[in-house]
């Protein structure tokens, strides 16, 4: 079977009644999920460039899709479907982090994007993840602090959700 077009996961994205689609995106965005940096190496910033051209487009479309349509699924009583959108929403988060050092976009975006998922997480009334996420995103800006940079990145964050 060949893989999905990027055009046909958002598709599938939209009408939010596909069961399986966390596989069909986990494939598609394996190349990604498999950059991610280790304490030892870190990925050529050339490939991540590559990889980041090749797969944006999908990320922010992923990216806007979700957090609309998650709200209104958890209110059908689906909850497996909710599950296995919110597994791809964080899959395509975690691969916009892989790829954010690269990007000529808004700073801090993930955590922006972070901080959406967090409201989702919310609104699907799964406040035990919410929290997760929440504490997730107080660590990344409590390492911010370390670099300087923790009001910078908390006006960016409030800015951008603004």
């Amino acid at each position: 079977m060949a893989a999905p077009s990027e055009s046909s996961l958002i598709s599938k994205l939209q009408s939010s009644e596909t069961p399986g689609i966390h596989a069909l995106v986990s494939d598609y965005l394996h190349p990604l999920a498999d950059l991610k940096p280790t304490k030892k190496s870190k990925p050529d910033p050339t490939i991540i460039r590559s990889l980041a051209k090749r797969f944006l487009s999908f990320l922010n479309s992923s990216l806007s899709i979700l957090p609309k349509h998650l709200p209104e699924l958890s209110k059908s009583k689906d909850s497996v479907l909710v599950l296995e959108l919110l597994r791809v929403y964080r899959l395509c988060l975690d691969c916009l982090d892989t790829v954010a050092s690269q990007l000529a976009t808004k700073p801090f975006s993930v955590e922006f994007q972070r901080l959406r998922l967090m409201h989702c997480l919310e609104s699907c009334v799964l406040f035990a993840e919410a929290e997760v996420e929440g504490l997730g995103l107080l660590e990344r800006l409590r390492q911010a602090k370390r670099n300087g940079k923790l009001l910078e990145r908390l006006l960016c964050i409030l800015l951008m959700k603004s």
